[in-house]
C-alpha cells in the first residue's frame, strides 16, 4: 500500500487526506504523464482498447508510483551529496529501444544495453539496436557517447573528460548544484542527442515525497 493506514500518527492527517494532496499534484492529464506524448503519442480516450487494457488514468498512475519507486529517491540523493559538497551526477534516459511497446514508455534498465555498448543485443530477446531507418544508427552512436561518459567517469570521477563537450553537444555533463532553486542540472540522452536540462519536472509532486519520505513513506 502506497499510503499505510498508519500516517494519522505520523503526519497528523488521515489517508484520505494525503491521498487528496498527491492527486492535486498529479492530475489526470497525459500530457505530463508518463509515457510523454512525444514516446507515445496515442491519448487514451473512454472505450478505446487501451482504456480497456490499460486504464484511463495509466499515465497518471505510470507518473506517481515512477517517482515514488525511483526518481524522488535519486533527486534526494543528489540534492543531499550537493548540500554536502560530494560530486554527483544526474541524467535520464529518453530513448525507446527497439522490440519495446511504446505504451511501455522508457522503463528501469533500458539504458544498460547502451551503457554497455552492447550492440549486438547479447541476451536479449530483441536486439534493442536493432529495427528499420535512421534509428539503429542513431542508437548505436548513442551508445558510444553513453559508454564513454561512464568509462571516463570510472576512470576519473568525471563523467566529461576531455571530450565532454564533444559529447554533450558544445556542454558538460554538469556536477549536480542547487544552482537553479532546490534543483540541478542534469543530461538527457535522446535517440538524436544529448541536452542540458534543470532537474525539476514534476517538481511538486516530488517534493510532496521529499517532505514525507519519513513520515509517510518510513525511508
Amino acid at each position: 500500500m502506497m499510503i499505510p493506514d498508519e500516517v494519522d500518527n505520523t503526519t497528523g492527517k488521515t489517508r484520505d487526506e494525503l491521498v487528496d494532496e498527491l492527486l492535486e499534484l498529479y492530475p489526470n492529464d497525459q500530457s505530463i504523464g508518463i509515457p510523454s506524448l512525444e514516446i507515445w503519442l496515442h491519448v487514451i480516450q473512454p472505450g478505446d482498447d487501451y482504456a480497456k487494457e490499460l486504464g484511463l488514468q495509466y499515465r497518471r498512475v505510470n507518473a506517481i508510483s515512477g517517482d515514488l519507486v525511483m526518481h524522488y529517491q535519486r533527486r534526494r540523493a543528489n540534492e543531499a551529496w550537493a548540500k554536502h559538497g560530494v560530486p554527483s551526477y544526474a541524467y535520464r534516459f529518453n530513448i525507446m529501444p527497439s522490440g519495446h511497446r511504446p505504451q511501455g514508455g522508457v522503463g528501469h534498465f533500458q539504458e544498460v544495453a547502451f551503457v554497455f555498448h552492447n550492440i549486438n543485443g547479447d541476451g536479449y530477446d530483441t536486439n534493442p539496436f536493432g529495427g528499420n531507418g535512421l534509428y539503429p544508427a542513431d542508437a548505436k552512436a548513442m551508445s558510444k557517447t553513453i559508454s564513454t561518459a561512464w568509462i571516463t567517469f570510472i576512470n576519473a570521477l568525471d563523467s566529461n573528460g576531455d571530450s565532454g563537450p564533444e559529447l554533450f553537444n558544445g556542454n558538460k555533463w554538469p556536477i549536480y548544484e542547487p544552482s537553479h532553486g532546490p534543483n540541478g542540472k542534469g543530461v538527457v540522452f535522446n535517440i538524436n542527442g544529448t541536452h542540458v536540462e534543470v532537474d525539476n519536472w514534476r517538481a511538486e509532486g516530488i517534493e510532496w515525497m521529499l517532505e514525507h519520505a519519513l513520515t509517510v513513506f518510513g525511508n
